[in-house]
């Protein structure tokens, strides 16, 4: 005779949903969005030291922001506990009130700490106070002292390569090595990328906000569009925006005209992006 065996209170383990599933679906999409971003601000000479501080100054006026609507000013153990930071951490940052207070000693990478040193510290100077063509190695002033000094751990010849990278060093046939500038030459081109993703990101967070989260949606696709000129170009990006306005005007005669008779809002968020036109290479 057989024995039935019964089990009570277990789901098989097939029907179990792990309890940080959405966790980590959130983990994964967001690598995929701060992989990109560290590549253009890497591209571009922007270190994680300086995104850090940052990042831990922004879940700190989140997490104010949060507690906007009650009249008790949050405690630091509270935006401690809902941050992850420890009170030490948010009593310093809460001292920071706004990312343009961010501590200016703080530079954006090693590299530029490095070019810091070189034109303010005497040892690694000449005449008139200005930065030294230094030797990379030699017993006085020289490339690898500089380095082990303001950049600690970094070896001198990956840093040599990083700053070359960057353009602010350029190193002679001799081996010695003069700083061209201070900073990175490819701020520009960071700071207009983040201008574009800036009020894309603004968008989703606020419709994140008013409950609608689990219906939101977004398409890209890019097209390439070729030209024979220039003039063919800017005639192009002169439609693009007249069709986006006519476009944005027939989303408005969507929806009712009265506000007063409408029960349900739908925030629709239209973008064009578009970057200067390069020359096509041709096929040889």
């Amino acid at each position: 005779m057989k024995r039935r065996v019964r089990t009570v209170g277990h789901r098989p383990k097939s029907a179990r949903t792990p309890a940080n599933s959405g966790s980590n679906d959130i983990d994964r999409h967001l690598m995929q969005i701060l992989a990109n971003v560290a590549q253009l601000l890497l591209r571009n000479g922007y270190g994680f030291r300086r995104f850090n501080r940052l990042a831990r100054l922004a879940f700190v006026e989140a997490a104010l922001a949060l507690d906007g609507s009650s009249d008790l000013r949050p405690s630091i153990a509270k935006i401690a506990a809902a941050t992850g930071l420890t009170r030490i951490e948010v009593s310093q940052l809460r001292r920071t009130t706004s990312a343009s207070q961010l501590n200016k000693s703080t530079p954006q990478n090693r590299a530029i700490g490095v070019a810091m040193g070189w034109s303010s510290d005497r040892a690694f100077q000449g005449n008139k106070r200005r930065p030294l063509c230094l030797p990379f190695a030699a017993s006085g002033p020289s490339f690898t002292r500089l380095v082990k000094k303001y950049s600690g751990d970094i070896p001198a010849r990956a840093m040599l390569v990083e700053m070359e990278r960057l353009g602010m060093v350029k190193e002679s046939k001799n081996g010695s090595v003069e700083l061209v500038r201070e900073s990175t030459r490819a701020v520009k081109p960071a700071l207009a990328a983040i201008r574009a993703i800036s009020p894309w990101v603004n968008f989703f967070s606020k419709a994140g906000d008013e409950g609608s989260n689990e219906d939101l949606t977004s398409t890209a696709r890019q097209i390439k569009i070729h030209f024979e000129s220039l003039p063919q170009v800017y005639a192009a990006v002169r439609e693009l925006e007249s069709r986006r306005t006519s476009f944005v005007t027939g989303l408005e005669l969507l929806g009712t005209r009265s506000k007063r008779n409408a029960e349900y809002d739908l925030t629709v968020s239209v973008a064009v992006a578009a970057a200067k036109p390069l020359r096509a290479k041709k096929a040889t």
